[in-house]
């Protein structure tokens, strides 16, 4: 993929730090008194609120500009979020051309007269990759930090007044030390950790602390930036809304009070901001060769048929029986076969209460979808035309005009770049003409879940968000599982024993086990189960009254697996990848992706077993099997 451009500043959200209040472990001042009845323990807790130690926002002027501060990192306004993806400023920039007139000199000034002891400095417009948050044009100080005393918050105010007389006010400055930029990453809590026992009375305790703010999920996880997930501190992470103006210290300090009250104080407890995603980027992905074959395989892109603003995931392959007959459908998410963006005059009705069989809803599909194909065969076109230079052209012909010499260097790289070429107009060529004779048609929607929970309500909850596709018969093929060379290398260890069944099977959850996906954007990725019902997700939704009314589910969830030591430790799934079938080591299927967590990393996903029993409910169906 090429190297990500200039990003227009305000196309995304706004910068919201994701941080909003966090209580580290406690750790006991000193025995209780013989004269305390009953006896009770004072604990110290590092607090931070936006992201910044509570105790030098106590100490700071409030009259003075925002400076957020930690142990590593200072800043203003804001600390980035993090990992901090780097996009180059474009010529243009008022940024771009105050930083060449002679700010970067005037900061190395500053930095220097404030005994910064940097090493590095850049400029940039930054945003993190895990976020749909606007890029920040950004001055970025490495420097190593020795002692938390030194001049940082000073050097910092005086980088932004330098900005300021530049006439780019809103450029945001921080100075870092690289241990303070290591991002949070989140894995679950082992077996034997006796919170987990506690955890239904404490997270009911919970709940009542939150009451009607807006928080949208509560997870029991292990958090820190540690590599190794096991060193890092057990943390009730708590994810509330972008626009939430709640008074979050006050929930966090309740929080760890009823901890500390049932002598947990070793567990943190983290509050941010963040979104619980049903939707997918934008951004396309550019298909192999062999998402242009008839046969449907899970894993592949699909959207609504024509619309470049829809993108999903196909699953796999159901069978159903009604009657003496049987009937075999594709499976993906109802947000799927209607987005948000979607037009269709009863999506509102059908999100409510769901497409049963009979209603015929007109809503057709296409595999894979356009917005994948339009960026696959511009990306082809893009490869052609940097390789087919006029030098190369130039080349060729003096290979065939054998009077003229070649050297050997020129000629071996003349016929890489010769097969690269030749070989991407034939995919090109394939893909255009797989569109242009209608084979990605994949059918129609043929009944739906709705975006509900399940009917008649049952506790604990859980929410439903399935899809069932009306497939031609030439595009239906055995639920294959991936093959080994799709995995990632860092996942093969774990996924070699798949060779030894090559179709999908049912399966069965177990706490801690790995568990895969083969999604539109992720390819095949790996995380863990956290554990039957161990999240609650909190919603608002309009009722047929149109009243907005707030749902409380919980959800089977997947967290990263911290030991991959990548990327894809810092989250499981990406926005594309609802749809995917969740499936174990050994081939079980075991669940649908349906939605992610974009502060916890995680992943949510419905079981098969509740799956298909609403399968059954909303198509009278008397069998539900896979295919």
């Amino acid at each position: 993929m090429n190297p990500p451009g200039p990003v227009p500043l305000g196309q995304r959200k706004r910068h919201v730090s994701q941080e909003e209040a966090y209580a580290g472990p406690g750790k006991v001042l000193g025995l209780p008194t013989p004269e305390q009845t009953p006896p009770s323990r004072k604990y110290k807790r590092t607090r931070r609120i936006h992201g910044s130690s509570e105790e030098e926002l106590l100490m700071a002027d409030p009259t003075a500009e925002v400076i957020k501060m930690d142990d590593y990192r200072v800043g203003s306004p804001f600390l980035l979020n993090l990992p901090s993806l780097k996009i180059c400023l474009s010529d243009d920039s008022p940024f771009y051309k105050a930083w060449i007139a002679g700010l970067e000199r005037l900061i190395v000034d500053s930095l220097n007269k404030y005994e910064v002891d940097w090493f590095e400095i850049s400029a940039a417009a930054r945003r993190c990759p895990l976020r749909d948050e606007s890029a920040n044009e950004t001055i970025l100080v490495l420097a190593h930090r020795t002692k938390p005393e030194d001049k940082w918050r000073e050097a910092v105010i005086a980088v932004r007044k330098l900005c300021t007389s530049f006439d780019i006010p809103n450029v945001n400055v921080e100075i870092a030390d690289k241990r303070g930029l290591k991002p949070k990453r989140s894995s679950t809590v082992g077996d034997g950790e006796p919170v987990l026992a506690a955890w239904p009375n404490l997270e009911s305790q919970i709940i009542e602390i939150l009451g009607d703010t807006l928080w949208l999920a509560i997870e029991l996880l292990r958090r820190g930036t540690n590599e190794d997930g096991i060193n890092n501190p057990i943390t009730v992470l708590i994810t509330i809304s972008e626009s939430s103006t709640s008074d979050w210290a006050d929930c966090r300090d309740r929080i760890a009070s009823a901890l500390e009250a049932a002598e947990f104080e070793y567990v943190a407890v983290e509050i941010g901001r963040g979104t619980i995603s049903r939707s997918f980027e934008k951004d396309s992905r550019i298909l192999p060769p062999s998402s242009y074959e008839l046969i449907a395989r899970g894993g592949n892109s699909i959207g609504v048929r024509g619309s470049a603003n829809s993108a999903g995931t196909f699953g796999c392959f159901l069978r159903l029986k009604k009657g003496s007959r049987w009937k075999t459908l594709g499976l993906t998410c109802h947000h799927v076969v209607l987005p948000s963006t979607s037009t269709h005059p009863s999506a509102r009705l059908y999100e409510l209460y769901g497409i049963r069989p009979e209603e015929n809803p007109a809503i057709f599909m296409d595999m894979p979808s356009l917005l994948d194909h339009q960026e696959t065969t511009k990306s082809y076109k893009a490869t052609i035309k940097a390789l087919q230079t006029k030098e190369h052209e130039i080349i060729g012909r003096k290979i065939a005009d054998s009077s003229d010499f070649v050297i050997p260097g020129e000629r071996c790289m003349y016929d890489r770049k010769a097969r690269t070429i030749a070989q991407t107009k034939l995919h090109l060529s394939r893909t255009e003409e797989f569109f242009s004779l209608g084979y990605q048609n994949f059918g129609k929607v043929w009944a739906a879940s709705g975006l509900r929970q399940a009917y008649p309500p049952s506790t604990p909850a859980n929410s439903f968000d399935w899809a069932l596709i009306d497939i031609p018969p030439k595009r239906e093929y055995p639920n294959c599982l991936p093959t080994f060379e799709e995995a990632p290398l860092q996942v093969r260890a774990n996924f070699s024993v798949w060779e030894e069944s090559m179709f999908l099977l049912p399966g069965a959850l177990v706490k801690d086990e790995n568990l895969f996906i083969r999604g539109r954007s992720s390819g095949v990725s790996m995380g863990m189960y956290a554990g039957s019902m161990t999240t609650v997700l909190r919603s608002w939704k309009l009722d047929s009254e149109g009243n907005l009314r707030k749902t409380i589910t919980r959800e089977h969830s997947i967290a990263p697996v911290s030991r991959l030591h990548s990327t894809d430790s810092l989250y499981f799934g990406r926005a594309g990848d609802s749809g995917s079938a969740v499936v174990t080591s050994v081939g079980g299927f075991v669940g649908l992706l349906f939605a992610g967590n974009d502060f916890s990393g995680t992943s949510y996903f419905t079981a098969a077993e509740a799956l298909f029993t609403d399968i059954q409910r909303m198509t009278g169906a008397e069998t539900v099997e896979l295919a």
